[in-house]
């Protein structure tokens, strides 16, 4: 089978679709934006338990981490849900690495890769190719809806990961996860190798230097790799080694581990 798949998170950030885009609805028996119909009764049970708990009203700021306006967003969009305009998912995501993968300058020929090759682990959707389309929404992998649903990541474990397990089977997997994001796939596939991405910076602590792994920051980082990622084709992990982030991150042999099946690239900045 050969050949790579890439693993990512979706974004916090989302833009709303314009009105006059396809509803939710319509694309989902359309099979080019709607890449794992297979889902669909799941997402429904997910949907209506979301609204579900809107509308008892108590504990939202917890259910969705945010107060005030990002709460009245998360309300509005939530509710729209059953019939809300759409757009494809790396339109509508506006995180850090979605805006420094920066989808429209890449060339034709990385697009197509980027569309075809990376799946998105979602806590609303389960798995979505970028060129799903899917409305804005609000919900983190790891909210706890109760009920029927109970943990979202545990929700989708078993059917994301058979599906995963189809998808990843014979492959190269570049995993860019989050651990919470992560914990959706049981690991479990004939994959031909596993790889993931750390980023490092050098920190003095007590007069000894040590390397502290970085986070918010790490999105841009990743979002930029993913671009080198596509530009390469990358199949192995020696196609990233020659990496360099303009904030000084690179490639760091000593800090990484790496073996024909399994590897963590670090990339480290002084």
């Amino acid at each position: 089978m050969g050949g790579w798949l890439l693993l990512i998170p979706p974004s916090e950030s989302k833009k709303t679709p314009p009105n006059g885009n396809a509803n939710y609805p319509d694309i989902r028996r359309d099979k080019k934006r709607n890449s794992f119909p297979e889902l669909d009764v799941a997402r429904d049970v997910l949907i209506s338990q979301l609204i579900a708990a809107i509308d008892r009203g108590t504990g939202l700021d917890r259910l969705f981490e945010m107060t005030g306006e990002t709460l009245g967003e998360a309300i509005a969009w939530n509710r729209l849900l059953p019939n809300a305009p759409t757009a494809a998912a790396r339109d509508l995501y506006s995180g850090v690495m979605y805006e420094a993968i920066d989808f429209g300058t890449l060339k034709m020929a990385e697009k197509k890769l980027f569309d075809k090759n990376a799946l998105i682990i979602s806590g609303l959707f389960g798995l979505l190719r970028p060129s799903d389309w899917i409305p804005a929404y609000k919900l983190k992998i790891g909210a706890n809806l109760g009920g029927a649903v109970g943990k979202v990541a545990h929700f989708w474990r078993r059917p994301v990961s058979e599906l995963l397990r189809r998808e990843l089977r014979g492959k190269i997997v570049w995993d860019f996860l989050p651990d919470q994001h992560r914990r959706v796939w049981d690991s479990t596939g004939e994959v031909v190798a596993h790889h993931q991405v750390k980023f490092v910076k050098r920190i003095i602590r007590s007069g000894v230097a040590e390397y502290k792994t970085i986070s918010h920051h790490s999105k841009a980082l990743k979002g930029s790799l993913i671009r080198h990622l596509l530009a390469k084709n990358a199949e192995s992990p020696k196609d990233l080694h020659d990496f360099v982030h303009p904030d000084g991150y690179s490639y760091n042999r000593e800090l990484s581990v790496n073996s024909k099946r399994e590897s963590t690239l670090v990339f480290a900045a002084d």
